[in-house]
């Protein structure tokens, strides 16, 4: 824990799966009371989310093989706020009628889920990255790290947009998750200059 580029990773690691699991966790609720969606059908439509999440991996691992990781989770982390302050507006209004079926969900109902398109590349890319500037030895420690801090992201995350739920209303709760998106954001910086340094000491070594 004494190094800085591991604390930077497991904060950021932290603060990924708190908007992940936040965001997983209380979409069907978030289709239920804004979207008024059927509870079976919110449930469904939960699972957009992971199919998006799915795709978002597997285009990343394609793009990292012509782009560098930072361009590629500078531009995820840019759109996923994107969609927070641009397109969850215009669901939270969607004006929406009887629905009984897939059918019958207003084409912007569909767009928020896609987020996990972009938010998806984020933490295999992170611990890719960091788990290859780190000297071998220290990668059992660190997959410890990565669970641990991983485990308490998820909880609180999950915890932390419920209350919000509850106290400021299912409209406006996600959009907290721009806060740990920034932070995340500032942290791509800090471990971009960490990993280069511990990159060129392990090269010297």
């Amino acid at each position: 824990m004494a190094s800085t580029l591991v604390i930077v990773f497991v904060f950021s690691a932290f603060l990924f799966v708190m908007i992940e699991q936040g965001i997983m966790t209380w979409l069907p609720t978030f289709n239920d009371r804004v979207l008024r969606l059927p509870e079976n059908i919110s449930i469904m439509m939960a699972s957009i989310l992971a199919v998006s999440l799915g795709i978002g991996r597997i285009l990343a691992g394609q793009l990292t093989k012509k782009y560098s990781w930072f361009a590629v989770l500078s531009v995820c982390l840019v759109a996923a706020m994107c969609m927070v302050i641009f397109v969850l507006p215009k669901t939270v209004s969607a004006t929406v009628t009887d629905i009984h079926s897939f059918a019958d969900i207003p084409m912007i109902g569909f767009a928020f889920p896609i987020v996990g398109v972009f938010i998806a590349p984020i933490y295999p890319l992170l611990n890719s990255v960091v788990l290859s500037s780190l000297p071998k030895k220290l990668h059992s420690p660190m997959t410890g790290l990565i669970v641990i801090f991983s485990a308490l992201g998820g909880t609180l995350g999950s915890r932390l947009i419920g209350w919000l739920f509850k106290n400021m209303g299912a409209d406006k709760a996600f959009y907290y998750t721009l806060i740990p998106m920034a932070f995340l954001f500032a942290a791509l910086f800090i471990l971009k200059k960490l990993t280069s340094t511990e990159q060129n000491e392990n090269k010297t070594l």
